[in-house]
């Protein structure tokens, strides 16, 4: 149960700084206010929540917070491995004859969600995924609708499909089918290269669509990894890193580099 406080200076710190679950510093960040409240206190007031939202730039700034969230995840599960994508043929019919329409995003997202819970389940699959519209227009009007998705390889079942990719650096890369799917089509690969780059690239794929299909920006399974934080009290002027000040909440932030660490935590 979270403790009482009685004012928020008792406890709010100004710096907040983000550990992966490997123990390396994903992120720190610095505020000129004491604005952060460590885990475990409650703020006791008379005042009002803060309204939340977008502050009118049309979802902008939910899409970075996810973006960053699927970043966050990513890193903080090494044995996501392996980049997937699921499609829905043509005229795809589930195994009780109920036909799944490319543009239909509840059928869609219903067998989608039976396929990936039914692994999570039986094979411990791990996943980060994000839905995309095709950019052609189907019969109907609508964009047909693909999922990305990065899982752990031990908990997929892949076939090689004989296709390869060739990367920038002229490597080959075996292309895999997930026969498991049996609604439409699949490609599987395994990541490659520097991780944060191929992290990065997933992670792109919320920018591939207007709008958060279906109303979510990204799905992940709860049995994945979480980063932990870490709270500080620091003298913010004499931190290194850009300040970037937030007029509406009459304060101003800096991203503090991550090798930077000691002059937080010592303080």
């Amino acid at each position: 149960m979270a403790n009482l406080l009685l004012a928020a200076g008792e406890v709010k710190k100004n710096c907040r700084v983000m550990i992966y679950p490997d123990g390396t510093i994903g992120e720190i960040l610095a505020c000129s206010l004491a604005c952060y409240t460590p885990d475990g206190w409650e703020l006791v007031t008379d005042q009002p929540p803060p309204i939340r939202g977008d502050c009118g730039d049309g979802g902008e700034r939910s899409r970075r917070r996810a973006k960053r969230r699927v970043e966050q995840l990513i890193k903080s599960n090494p044995a996501l491995d392996v980049f997937w994508t699921v499609t829905i043929r043509p005229g795809a019919v589930t195994e009780r004859g109920m036909q799944v329409g490319r543009t239909d995003y509840k059928a869609i997202n219903r067998k989608v969600q039976q396929w990936l819970a039914d692994r999570v389940r039986r094979r411990g699959l791990m996943y980060v995924a994000v839905y995309e519209y095709h950019h052609a227009l189907e019969d109907d009007g609508l964009h047909a609708i693909h999922l990305h998705g990065v899982s752990n390889h031990s908990a997929l079942r892949m076939e090689d499909s004989g296709q390869r990719y060739k990367d920038k650096s002229g490597h080959w890369h075996r292309i895999y089918n997930l026969p498991d799917w049996t609604l439409g089509y699949t490609t599987a690969m395994y990541m490659y290269g520097k991780r944060d780059q191929a992290i990065h690239y997933i992670s792109k794929y919320i920018y591939k669509s207007d709008e958060p299909v279906g109303g979510r920006w990204y799905l992940h399974s709860h049995n994945l990894q979480e980063p932990v934080y870490r709270y500080y009290d620091v003298d913010f002027a004499s931190l290194p890193g850009r300040a970037f000040t937030i007029p509406a909440a009459h304060c101003a932030f800096k991203r503090v580099p991550v090798d930077a660490i000691k002059s937080v935590v010592l303080a």
